[in-house]
């Protein structure tokens, strides 16, 4: 909360020449940060599962209310190379947690051959989705991105930033699978069916997200060009 109220306040200040971008940021935080304190406020007060559903109903609808309030409105992304720079940072921790978690959950086992494979394996789908998102479509939407302009160039970069967490989910959920299967594994019980289910909804999640991430930026990026 407060660092919404900053983030606001900075650009406010920003904005102090560019009318009709002051009038946006009063617009879009304005509209998100009273119902999204009031869930926040409510929830710390109330406590167990209401808490949690009113954080995440706070998430929700945060995502919601900036989305609605930027359709066609006066955002603006001065860098392309910014913006695919701070998203790919984001990426970057969540498959350095993988990473972490695939380590801590193999330290506590036995290093038997199986250990040994599935930790492999479990490294490998780390690389294999840093390389998904790095080498496959961040340069690509990056430089897409950067010949487009006006509402298009912003509208095309915040259904990015959205997509971005089915991205970083995708990452994390695949790691939790995975984790669950090497700390199985060296417990020698059969893996559980969550880890199954973390690990292929996780993958899934992540070529559905990067997918879409690639497919809008070049769809919108050929728009423009043809228009």
């Amino acid at each position: 909360m407060i660092l919404s109220l900053v983030y606001s306040t900075v650009n406010i200040v920003v904005a102090r020449r560019d009318s009709p971008l002051r009038r946006q940021v009063i617009r879009t935080m304005g509209t998100t940060l009273g119902p999204v304190a009031a869930a926040l406020i409510v929830g710390a007060v109330v406590g167990g599962i209401a808490q949690i559903v009113l954080w995440l109903a706070a998430v929700a609808l945060e995502g919601i209310t900036v989305f609605a309030t930027s359709q066609g409105g006066a955002w603006q992304l001065p860098s392309a190379a910014h913006y695919a720079e701070r998203h790919g940072l984001v990426v970057i921790l969540a498959l350095g947690e993988s990473i972490i978690s695939i380590g801590l959950a193999a330290s506590g086992s036995r290093l038997t051959p199986s250990i040994v494979l599935v930790s492999m394996a479990a490294v490998s789908t780390s690389l294999g989705m840093w390389w998904i998102y790095f080498g496959r479509v961040s340069t690509s939407a990056e430089r897409h991105i950067d010949t487009m302009t006006g509402n298009r160039r912003t509208a095309t970069a915040t259904i990015g930033t959205y997509l971005h967490f089915g991205i970083v989910a995708g990452i994390l959920l695949v790691s939790l699978g995975l984790g669950g299967l090497i700390e199985r594994l060296g417990s020698g019980e059969p893996p559980g069916s969550f880890s199954w289910i973390s690990t292929a909804g996780g993958a899934a999640l992540f070529l559905a997200a990067t997918t879409v991430y690639a497919r809008i930026t070049r769809t919108t990026d050929g728009k423009k060009q043809n228009s």
